[in-house]
């Protein structure tokens, strides 16, 4: 008897569409860009990372709020979704 690799319900397929168009916009167009530690907003980063560090998660959700909205306009997704889980 063969067994198969997904379920044989319905819902297996648009899972995986869901999860590889996930991985697809986290890591697709302009990485060089989203790439935190070199990119545009590597100071504001770093900002972000010296609150966390002293205990002052205000400043470092402020800080976030502000990495969002500037990445969202350069539509840096793997930094939007960086700073919506950070």
């Amino acid at each position: 008897m063969l067994v198969s690799p997904t379920p044989s319900c319905g819902w297996a397929a648009p899972v995986a569409w869901i999860l590889s168009f996930g991985v697809l916009l986290v890591s697709g167009q302009g990485a060089a860009a989203d790439e935190p530690d070199t990119g545009p907003r590597a100071a504001a980063w770093s900002r972000v990372q010296q609150a966390l560090d002293e205990g002052k998660p205000r400043s470092a959700a402020e800080a976030l709020a502000g990495l969002e909205q500037s990445a969202t306009a350069d539509r840096a997704w793997g930094e939007v979704a960086r700073a919506i889980a950070t």
